[in-house]
């Protein structure tokens, strides 16, 4: 119901109509999971595709100012302003580090992103896509709809436990109290992010039978990283050592097909 962490972040709280019907939503895929059953409980109170609040659209990142500089040198510049947001956090970063880090003076950087929170916003923009940009690692020899999804859950949770991810959440977290605007923004992409790497494959376990026809596949998408990170447990608690990071992602795969219900063997 917390919808991993994702309103900590300083995403708005959905209208109430829409809580009410998440939360029905919710209770379902809790007791019974995505996967199809010939007793059709998982399609039961399933929303029927379409748009829904529950999954905000693509955030608009402010338009940039042309430049001489390529994208490779501002890519360069957004790099190390990230070292900079790493290691002090958004608030503690100052823009007369991230200059002498860059080589560049505070005026045309700023002259480029406007302001520090738009200098985050790209910078933030950045670490995501890099963050994501690898495909999806499936486990070899993996056929069920299970082992699918233990990959794909192992796969997430190894990119969220990953040093720059860890470092981003808790910069989002930590100013979304007074920068709610930039974090919900920044957040609002990973989460876009995530559902377009994550899309295909529900759509594909769709296709063949394994996921019950009328879910909400971008929400089926978002819940499968929601449960390969715990709900954001990784942000405090690490998985200790590979078998442990299989054995939840191999969890997460049987909550996030059957819910609470476990088929006979």
């Amino acid at each position: 119901m917390t919808d991993g962490l994702r309103h900590l972040a300083g995403l708005p709280m959905p209208g109430a109509d829409d809580q009410r019907a998440f939360g029905r939503y919710a209770a379902h895929i809790f007791l019974y999971g995505y996967a199809a059953r010939e007793d059709g409980s998982s399609r039961a109170g399933i929303k029927e595709g379409g748009k829904h609040g529950w999954i905000a659209p693509q955030p608009v990142f402010p338009d940039l100012p042309p430049t001489r500089k390529s994208q490779e040198s501002w890519n360069a510049v957004l790099d190390q302003a990230w070292s900079v947001f790493r290691q002090a956090g958004y608030d503690a970063a100052s823009m007369d580090g991230i200059s002498d880090r860059a080589g560049l003076p505070k005026n045309t950087i700023y002259r480029r992103f406007g302001s520090k929170a738009g200098l985050f916003l790209f910078t933030a923009r950045r670490r995501i896509d890099m963050i994501l940009a690898a495909p999806v690692e499936l486990e070899k020899g993996a056929f069920t709809a299970h082992e699918i999804l233990t990959g794909v859950m192992l796969d997430m949770q190894k990119r969220f436990c990953s040093e720059d991810c860890l470092a981003l959440s808790r910069i989002l977290i930590a100013g979304a109290g007074e920068h709610d605007v930039m974090t919900s923004t920044v957040c609002e992409y990973l989460v876009q992010q995530v559902i377009d790497k994550i899309l295909p494959i529900v759509l594909s376990l769709i296709r063949t039978g394994d996921l019950a026809i009328g879910v909400a596949p971008d929400l089926a998408a978002w819940h499968i990283f929601v449960l390969a990170t715990f709900g954001s447990r990784f942000l405090f608690i690490a998985p200790e050592g590979a078998e442990e990071q299989l054995a939840l992602a191999s969890e997460a795969a049987e909550q996030f097909l059957f819910g609470i219900f476990r088929p006979p063997l």
